[in-house]
């Protein structure tokens, strides 16, 4: 099992990353994805791929891997009510390079629309955006197409917007292979969390995308560079 005792250096100061009604503020070397679907799916990997490398040269010894683990986190993504997405591809500590995801997704603030998970690990929290519901549970990520299965351990906030009729879905995951990885990375989930944010209920219809404004405070620790 790697070892990410330790791990805690100097990160780029973070970014705010607004879209649909909410905003979070990541880790500046996370990268953000096309959830609308403007590029091919291979197209979007291959994109991401060359900006981790760029960042981080061991990526490329891992690209397959990587590449695959990449295609069912987009592929997943396009599948939900996603408004922004995100992800950290590269080394922590002595592990591989590995695939850390979030994604921010709004839903009917109604029922438990399907987001329920046998086995989950349930908690309440209180976040600065309000109380939340935290649930803990492993997942598969997957894209039947090229068969992709990635198994990983996920954390998912539900947060209730200020209007009371929807809910923010803040759903963070990372390779289920090595406890001590992923706990070491849950401190990181648990910042972004914290800094989920209400904003205009209604994006601009001329920028679909999420936007980023200038840098926030600095994150530090495992899955940030």
């Amino acid at each position: 099992m790697a070892s990410v005792t330790g791990v805690v250096a100097a990160a780029p100061a973070g970014r705010l990353v607004a879209a649909g009604g909410v905003s979070v503020v990541l880790p500046g070397s996370w990268l953000l994805l096309d959830v609308a679907g403007e590029r091919r799916i291979a197209d979007e990997v291959a994109v991401l791929l060359e900006q981790a490398a760029a960042a981080d040269a061991s990526v490329r010894a891992g690209r397959g891997r990587l590449g695959r683990q990449l295609r069912a986190v987009v592929a997943s993504a396009r599948r939900e009510p996603v408004v922004l997405a995100a992800v950290q591809v590269g080394a922590v500590g002595d592990a591989p390079p590995l695939v850390a995801s979030v994604t921010v997704a709004v839903v009917d603030g109604r029922g438990d629309a399907g987001l329920s998970r046998a086995g989950a690990r349930v908690s309440t929290v209180e976040l600065p955006a309000g109380p939340a519901v935290l649930r803990r549970f492993s997942d598969s990520a997957s894209d039947a197409r090229v068969g992709v299965s990635v198994r990983a351990a996920v954390w998912q906030w539900l947060v209730p917007m200020p209007d009371a009729r929807r809910r923010v879905v803040l759903m963070f995951a990372c390779p289920d292979t090595a406890p001590v990885l992923a706990e070491a990375m849950a401190d990181l989930f648990a910042a972004v969390a914290e800094s989920l944010a209400f904003t205009d209920p209604q994006p601009s219809s001329t920028d679909p995308q999420p936007s980023s404004t200038d840098p926030q405070p600095s994150f530090t620790g495992p899955g940030t560079r």
